[in-house]
Protein backbone atom coordinates (compact mmCIF):
# COMPACT_ATOMS: atom_id res chain seq x y z
CA UNK A 1 0.00 0.00 0.00
CA UNK A 2 1.28 3.49 -0.76
CA UNK A 3 2.22 6.16 1.75
CA UNK A 4 -0.39 8.25 3.42
CA UNK A 5 -1.19 11.48 1.59
CA UNK A 6 -0.09 14.63 3.44
CA UNK A 7 -2.54 16.80 5.39
CA UNK A 8 -5.45 14.50 4.70
CA UNK A 9 -7.86 15.93 7.24
CA UNK A 10 -7.34 19.47 5.99
CA UNK A 11 -8.03 18.43 2.41
CA UNK A 12 -10.57 15.62 2.81
CA UNK A 13 -13.15 17.43 0.67
CA UNK A 14 -10.72 17.33 -2.26
CA UNK A 15 -9.99 13.59 -1.92
CA UNK A 16 -11.50 11.68 -4.83
CA UNK A 17 -12.39 8.09 -5.60
CA UNK A 18 -9.32 8.00 -7.87
CA UNK A 19 -7.10 8.99 -4.91
CA UNK A 20 -8.52 6.14 -2.85
CA UNK A 21 -8.04 3.67 -5.70
CA UNK A 22 -4.41 4.73 -6.16
CA UNK A 23 -3.63 4.54 -2.44
CA UNK A 24 -5.33 1.15 -2.05
CA UNK A 25 -3.83 -0.27 -5.24
CA UNK A 26 -7.22 -1.17 -6.74
CA UNK A 27 -9.39 0.05 -9.62
CA UNK A 28 -11.83 2.95 -9.45
CA UNK A 29 -14.63 0.47 -10.14
CA UNK A 30 -13.64 -1.57 -7.07
CA UNK A 31 -13.69 1.53 -4.86
CA UNK A 32 -17.11 2.47 -6.25
CA UNK A 33 -18.47 -0.98 -5.48
CA UNK A 34 -17.24 -0.78 -1.90
CA UNK A 35 -18.62 2.74 -1.37
CA UNK A 36 -21.98 1.68 -2.81
CA UNK A 37 -22.14 -1.30 -0.48
CA UNK A 38 -22.00 -3.97 -3.17
CA UNK A 39 -21.18 -7.50 -1.99
CA UNK A 40 -19.31 -8.54 -5.15
CA UNK A 41 -15.91 -7.33 -3.88
CA UNK A 42 -13.35 -9.72 -2.40
CA UNK A 43 -13.21 -9.34 1.39
CA UNK A 44 -9.50 -8.51 1.43
CA UNK A 45 -9.93 -5.78 -1.20
CA UNK A 46 -12.97 -4.40 0.61
CA UNK A 47 -11.04 -4.16 3.88
CA UNK A 48 -8.15 -2.48 2.09
CA UNK A 49 -10.42 0.15 0.52
CA UNK A 50 -12.26 0.80 3.79
CA UNK A 51 -8.93 1.23 5.58
CA UNK A 52 -7.82 3.87 3.05
CA UNK A 53 -11.21 5.62 3.25
CA UNK A 54 -10.70 6.00 7.01
CA UNK A 55 -7.02 6.87 6.61
CA UNK A 56 -7.77 9.70 4.20
CA UNK A 57 -10.91 10.80 6.05
CA UNK A 58 -12.81 10.55 2.75
CA UNK A 59 -16.32 12.02 2.78
CA UNK A 60 -18.31 11.93 -0.49
CA UNK A 61 -19.58 15.35 -1.42
CA UNK A 62 -23.29 15.93 -1.12
CA UNK A 63 -23.80 16.39 -4.87
CA UNK A 64 -22.30 13.00 -5.64
CA UNK A 65 -24.37 11.39 -2.91
CA UNK A 66 -27.53 13.01 -4.26
CA UNK A 67 -26.78 11.79 -7.75
CA UNK A 68 -26.21 8.23 -6.52
CA UNK A 69 -29.61 8.29 -4.84
CA UNK A 70 -31.19 10.05 -7.84
CA UNK A 71 -32.28 13.04 -5.73
CA UNK A 72 -30.37 15.08 -8.30
CA UNK A 73 -31.88 13.75 -11.50
CA UNK A 74 -29.60 13.85 -14.54
CA UNK A 75 -29.18 11.49 -17.50
CA UNK A 76 -26.68 11.93 -20.34
CA UNK A 77 -26.84 11.33 -24.08
CA UNK A 78 -23.45 10.70 -25.71
CA UNK A 79 -23.58 11.05 -29.51
CA UNK A 80 -20.99 11.19 -32.34
CA UNK A 81 -22.37 14.22 -34.18
CA UNK A 82 -24.89 16.57 -32.59
CA UNK A 83 -25.26 18.44 -35.91
CA UNK A 84 -26.65 15.33 -37.58
CA UNK A 85 -30.46 15.80 -37.83
CA UNK A 86 -30.88 12.13 -36.87
CA UNK A 87 -29.43 12.74 -33.41
CA UNK A 88 -31.29 16.03 -32.99
CA UNK A 89 -34.58 14.18 -33.44
CA UNK A 90 -33.46 11.31 -31.19
CA UNK A 91 -32.46 13.77 -28.46
CA UNK A 92 -35.89 15.39 -28.56
CA UNK A 93 -37.52 12.01 -28.02
CA UNK A 94 -35.24 11.28 -25.06
CA UNK A 95 -35.80 14.70 -23.54
CA UNK A 96 -39.56 14.31 -23.88
CA UNK A 97 -39.46 11.27 -21.58
CA UNK A 98 -36.79 12.72 -19.28
CA UNK A 99 -38.81 15.85 -18.56
CA UNK A 100 -41.89 13.77 -17.88
CA UNK A 101 -39.85 11.76 -15.35
CA UNK A 102 -38.49 14.91 -13.73
CA UNK A 103 -34.95 14.48 -15.09
CA UNK A 104 -32.57 16.81 -16.91
CA UNK A 105 -30.85 15.67 -20.13
CA UNK A 106 -27.16 16.43 -20.68
CA UNK A 107 -25.89 16.02 -24.28
CA UNK A 108 -22.22 15.20 -25.02
CA UNK A 109 -20.75 15.30 -28.54
CA UNK A 110 -17.77 13.02 -29.32
CA UNK A 111 -17.18 13.60 -33.05
CA UNK A 112 -16.78 9.79 -33.24
CA UNK A 113 -13.56 10.11 -31.21
CA UNK A 114 -13.15 7.15 -28.79
CA UNK A 115 -10.80 9.15 -26.54
CA UNK A 116 -13.27 12.00 -26.25
CA UNK A 117 -16.00 9.49 -25.45
CA UNK A 118 -13.80 7.94 -22.75
CA UNK A 119 -13.19 11.39 -21.26
CA UNK A 120 -16.91 12.11 -21.18
CA UNK A 121 -17.59 8.80 -19.45
CA UNK A 122 -15.00 9.65 -16.78
CA UNK A 123 -16.67 13.01 -16.12
CA UNK A 124 -20.13 11.46 -16.06
CA UNK A 125 -18.97 8.75 -13.64
CA UNK A 126 -17.36 11.36 -11.38
CA UNK A 127 -20.63 13.29 -11.38
CA UNK A 128 -22.52 10.02 -10.89
CA UNK A 129 -25.29 10.72 -13.37
CA UNK A 130 -28.24 8.36 -13.05
CA UNK A 131 -27.93 6.97 -16.57
CA UNK A 132 -26.11 7.24 -19.89
CA UNK A 133 -27.55 6.64 -23.36
CA UNK A 134 -24.62 6.22 -25.73
CA UNK A 135 -24.18 5.99 -29.48
CA UNK A 136 -20.74 4.42 -29.35
CA UNK A 137 -17.70 5.99 -31.03
CA UNK A 138 -16.23 2.49 -31.35
CA UNK A 139 -18.29 -0.64 -30.74
CA UNK A 140 -15.20 -2.54 -29.54
CA UNK A 141 -13.34 0.11 -27.56
CA UNK A 142 -16.34 1.50 -25.66
CA UNK A 143 -16.90 -1.61 -23.55
CA UNK A 144 -14.38 -0.70 -20.81
CA UNK A 145 -15.94 2.70 -20.16
CA UNK A 146 -19.45 1.25 -20.23
CA UNK A 147 -18.59 -1.58 -17.84
CA UNK A 148 -16.95 0.84 -15.39
CA UNK A 149 -20.12 2.95 -15.41
CA UNK A 150 -22.25 -0.14 -14.79
CA UNK A 151 -19.97 -1.18 -11.94
CA UNK A 152 -20.53 2.23 -10.37
CA UNK A 153 -24.28 1.68 -10.49
CA UNK A 154 -24.95 3.95 -13.47
CA UNK A 155 -27.54 2.63 -15.93
CA UNK A 156 -26.36 2.46 -19.58
CA UNK A 157 -28.30 1.92 -22.81
CA UNK A 158 -26.72 1.59 -26.27
CA UNK A 159 -28.43 3.52 -29.07
CA UNK A 160 -28.11 2.98 -32.84
CA UNK A 161 -24.85 1.06 -32.38
CA UNK A 162 -23.97 -2.13 -30.54
CA UNK A 163 -21.24 -2.31 -27.89
CA UNK A 164 -19.27 -5.55 -27.76
CA UNK A 165 -18.42 -7.11 -24.41
CA UNK A 166 -21.25 -5.48 -22.45
CA UNK A 167 -24.64 -6.48 -21.12
CA UNK A 168 -26.75 -3.41 -21.85
CA UNK A 169 -30.09 -2.79 -23.53
CA UNK A 170 -29.57 -1.86 -27.19
CA UNK A 171 -32.03 0.13 -29.31
CA UNK A 172 -31.60 -0.05 -33.10
CA UNK A 173 -33.53 0.45 -36.32
CA UNK A 174 -34.17 -2.44 -38.71
CA UNK A 175 -31.18 -1.43 -40.82
CA UNK A 176 -30.93 -4.73 -42.70
CA UNK A 177 -34.61 -4.96 -43.62
CA UNK A 178 -34.92 -1.31 -44.61
CA UNK A 179 -31.89 -1.50 -46.89
CA UNK A 180 -33.06 -4.76 -48.40
CA UNK A 181 -36.47 -3.28 -49.30
CA UNK A 182 -34.92 -0.13 -50.79
CA UNK A 183 -32.51 -2.00 -53.05
CA UNK A 184 -35.16 -4.55 -54.01
CA UNK A 185 -37.32 -1.64 -55.18
CA UNK A 186 -34.54 -0.47 -57.48
CA UNK A 187 -33.95 -4.00 -58.78
CA UNK A 188 -37.67 -4.37 -59.48
CA UNK A 189 -37.41 -1.20 -61.61
CA UNK A 190 -34.78 -2.92 -63.75
CA UNK A 191 -31.64 -1.38 -62.20
CA UNK A 192 -28.68 -3.73 -62.01
CA UNK A 193 -25.82 -1.28 -61.48
CA UNK A 194 -26.75 0.22 -58.13
CA UNK A 195 -24.05 2.26 -56.42
CA UNK A 196 -23.90 2.03 -52.63
CA UNK A 197 -22.26 4.63 -50.42
CA UNK A 198 -22.15 2.79 -47.08
CA UNK A 199 -21.08 3.65 -43.58
CA UNK A 200 -18.13 1.89 -41.92
CA UNK A 201 -18.52 -1.79 -41.05
CA UNK A 202 -17.36 -1.18 -37.47
CA UNK A 203 -20.78 0.32 -36.74
CA UNK A 204 -24.00 -1.69 -36.84
CA UNK A 205 -25.92 0.69 -39.18
CA UNK A 206 -23.21 0.72 -41.87
CA UNK A 207 -22.58 -3.00 -41.64
CA UNK A 208 -26.25 -4.03 -41.61
CA UNK A 209 -27.31 -1.67 -44.41
CA UNK A 210 -24.53 -3.03 -46.63
CA UNK A 211 -25.64 -6.58 -45.86
CA UNK A 212 -29.23 -5.63 -46.71
CA UNK A 213 -28.03 -4.27 -50.07
CA UNK A 214 -26.23 -7.55 -50.77
CA UNK A 215 -29.21 -9.65 -49.67
CA UNK A 216 -31.48 -7.88 -52.15
CA UNK A 217 -29.17 -8.98 -54.99
CA UNK A 218 -29.13 -12.53 -53.62
CA UNK A 219 -32.95 -12.50 -53.45
CA UNK A 220 -33.07 -11.63 -57.15
CA UNK A 221 -30.43 -14.22 -58.07
CA UNK A 222 -28.01 -11.52 -59.22
CA UNK A 223 -24.24 -11.19 -58.70
CA UNK A 224 -22.77 -8.35 -56.65
CA UNK A 225 -20.30 -6.00 -58.31
CA UNK A 226 -17.96 -4.90 -55.52
CA UNK A 227 -16.76 -1.92 -57.53
CA UNK A 228 -20.20 -0.39 -56.92
CA UNK A 229 -19.80 -0.46 -53.13
CA UNK A 230 -18.01 2.44 -51.46
CA UNK A 231 -17.49 2.26 -47.69
CA UNK A 232 -16.83 5.62 -46.10
CA UNK A 233 -17.53 7.60 -42.92
CA UNK A 234 -20.68 9.57 -42.26
CA UNK A 235 -19.30 12.89 -43.55
CA UNK A 236 -20.83 14.80 -46.43
CA UNK A 237 -17.44 15.47 -48.04
CA UNK A 238 -16.47 11.78 -48.00
CA UNK A 239 -19.78 10.83 -49.59
CA UNK A 240 -19.24 13.39 -52.36
CA UNK A 241 -15.82 11.87 -53.13
CA UNK A 242 -17.22 8.33 -53.14
CA UNK A 243 -20.12 9.30 -55.39
CA UNK A 244 -17.75 10.90 -57.88
CA UNK A 245 -15.71 7.69 -57.92
CA UNK A 246 -18.85 5.72 -58.75
CA UNK A 247 -19.90 8.14 -61.48
CA UNK A 248 -16.40 8.00 -62.98
CA UNK A 249 -16.59 4.23 -63.54
CA UNK A 250 -16.40 3.12 -67.15
CA UNK A 251 -19.92 1.79 -66.69
CA UNK A 252 -21.41 4.08 -64.03
CA UNK A 253 -24.42 3.13 -61.90
CA UNK A 254 -27.95 3.84 -63.04
CA UNK A 255 -29.05 4.28 -59.42
CA UNK A 256 -27.51 5.35 -56.10
CA UNK A 257 -28.39 4.10 -52.62
CA UNK A 258 -27.05 6.30 -49.82
CA UNK A 259 -26.93 4.71 -46.37
CA UNK A 260 -27.46 7.94 -44.40
CA UNK A 261 -29.02 11.35 -44.78
CA UNK A 262 -25.68 13.15 -44.36
CA UNK A 263 -24.12 10.93 -47.05
CA UNK A 264 -27.05 11.73 -49.34
CA UNK A 265 -26.25 15.45 -49.13
CA UNK A 266 -22.71 14.81 -50.33
CA UNK A 267 -23.94 12.57 -53.13
CA UNK A 268 -26.40 15.21 -54.28
CA UNK A 269 -23.56 17.74 -54.52
CA UNK A 270 -21.69 15.37 -56.85
CA UNK A 271 -24.80 14.66 -58.92
CA UNK A 272 -25.76 18.32 -59.25
CA UNK A 273 -22.24 19.44 -60.21
CA UNK A 274 -22.44 17.04 -63.15
CA UNK A 275 -25.86 18.41 -64.13
CA UNK A 276 -27.36 14.94 -63.82
CA UNK A 277 -31.12 14.89 -63.49
CA UNK A 278 -32.92 12.77 -60.92
CA UNK A 279 -34.48 10.40 -61.91
CA UNK A 280 -33.99 10.78 -65.68
CA UNK A 281 -30.23 10.28 -65.56
CA UNK A 282 -29.85 8.51 -62.24
CA UNK A 283 -32.25 7.14 -59.65
CA UNK A 284 -31.70 8.02 -56.01
CA UNK A 285 -32.69 6.39 -52.69
CA UNK A 286 -31.58 7.39 -49.20
CA UNK A 287 -31.68 5.58 -45.86
CA UNK A 288 -33.08 8.33 -43.60
CA UNK A 289 -36.26 10.25 -44.31
CA UNK A 290 -35.28 13.68 -43.04
CA UNK A 291 -37.29 16.88 -43.45
CA UNK A 292 -35.38 18.00 -46.53
CA UNK A 293 -35.96 14.79 -48.53
CA UNK A 294 -39.49 15.89 -49.39
CA UNK A 295 -38.40 19.49 -50.01
CA UNK A 296 -35.85 18.42 -52.64
CA UNK A 297 -37.00 18.44 -56.27
CA UNK A 298 -37.97 15.77 -57.01
CA UNK A 299 -38.87 14.44 -53.53
CA UNK A 300 -36.55 11.55 -52.69
CA UNK A 301 -37.53 7.94 -52.13
CA UNK A 302 -36.33 7.21 -48.60
CA UNK A 303 -36.22 4.59 -45.87
CA UNK A 304 -37.88 6.20 -42.86
CA UNK A 305 -36.69 5.61 -39.32
CA UNK A 306 -38.92 6.83 -36.52
CA UNK A 307 -36.09 8.78 -34.94
CA UNK A 308 -38.19 10.43 -32.24
CA UNK A 309 -39.52 7.03 -31.18
CA UNK A 310 -35.98 5.64 -31.13
CA UNK A 311 -35.19 8.30 -28.55
CA UNK A 312 -38.38 7.62 -26.60
CA UNK A 313 -37.65 3.87 -26.56
CA UNK A 314 -34.07 4.41 -25.39
CA UNK A 315 -35.26 6.74 -22.64
CA UNK A 316 -37.89 4.27 -21.48
CA UNK A 317 -35.20 1.59 -21.30
CA UNK A 318 -32.83 3.76 -19.26
CA UNK A 319 -35.53 4.67 -16.75
CA UNK A 320 -36.49 1.03 -16.29
CA UNK A 321 -32.86 0.33 -15.40
CA UNK A 322 -32.66 3.36 -13.11
CA UNK A 323 -35.75 2.03 -11.34
CA UNK A 324 -33.86 -1.19 -10.66
CA UNK A 325 -35.08 -3.59 -13.34
CA UNK A 326 -32.75 -6.63 -13.29
CA UNK A 327 -34.00 -8.51 -16.38
CA UNK A 328 -31.32 -9.66 -18.88
CA UNK A 329 -30.20 -7.04 -21.39
CA UNK A 330 -32.39 -6.86 -24.48
CA UNK A 331 -31.84 -5.77 -28.07
CA UNK A 332 -34.82 -4.05 -29.67
CA UNK A 333 -35.12 -3.20 -33.35
CA UNK A 334 -37.71 -0.70 -34.53
CA UNK A 335 -39.32 -1.18 -37.93
CA UNK A 336 -38.53 1.08 -40.88
CA UNK A 337 -40.75 2.03 -43.82
CA UNK A 338 -39.88 2.68 -47.47
CA UNK A 339 -41.51 5.89 -48.73
CA UNK A 340 -41.79 5.81 -52.52
CA UNK A 341 -41.52 9.20 -54.21
CA UNK A 342 -40.32 10.57 -57.55
CA UNK A 343 -36.56 9.98 -57.44
CA UNK A 344 -36.54 6.55 -59.09
CA UNK A 345 -37.35 5.56 -62.65
CA UNK A 346 -38.29 2.30 -64.30
CA UNK A 347 -35.48 1.62 -66.78
CA UNK A 348 -37.96 0.22 -69.30
CA UNK A 349 -39.81 3.54 -69.24
CA UNK A 350 -36.56 5.40 -69.80
CA UNK A 351 -35.58 3.05 -72.61
CA UNK A 352 -38.92 3.63 -74.32
CA UNK A 353 -37.96 7.25 -74.90
CA UNK A 354 -40.93 8.61 -72.97
CA UNK A 355 -38.46 10.55 -70.82
CA UNK A 356 -35.55 12.55 -72.17
CA UNK A 357 -32.01 11.62 -71.16
CA UNK A 358 -28.71 13.44 -71.12
CA UNK A 359 -25.17 12.35 -71.85
CA UNK A 360 -23.54 14.28 -69.00
CA UNK A 361 -22.71 11.34 -66.71
CA UNK A 362 -19.00 12.00 -66.43
CA UNK A 363 -19.04 15.69 -67.29
CA UNK A 364 -17.74 17.78 -64.39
Amino acid sequence: MGKRLPSTRATSNSITVKDIAKEAGVSVATVSRVLNGRDTVDAELRDRVQHVVQLLDYRPNRLARNLRTNSTKVIALVVPDIQNPFFVSVARGIEEVALREGYTLLVCNTDDDPQREKNYFEVLRDETVAGIIVCSADERLSSAAVNEALAQGIAVVALDRQIEGTQVDTILSDNFGGSRRAVSHLLDLGHRRIGLVAGPDRFAPGRERRLGYEQAFHDHGLPIDRSLIKVTDYCRESAEVSTNELLDLQEPPTALFLSSGVSALGALVAVNLRSLRIPNDISFVVFDDLDWTTAYSPPLTAVAQNTRYLGITAAQAIFRRIAGEQDPAQERRLMTKLHLRNSCIDLQVRASGLLGTTSKRRAH
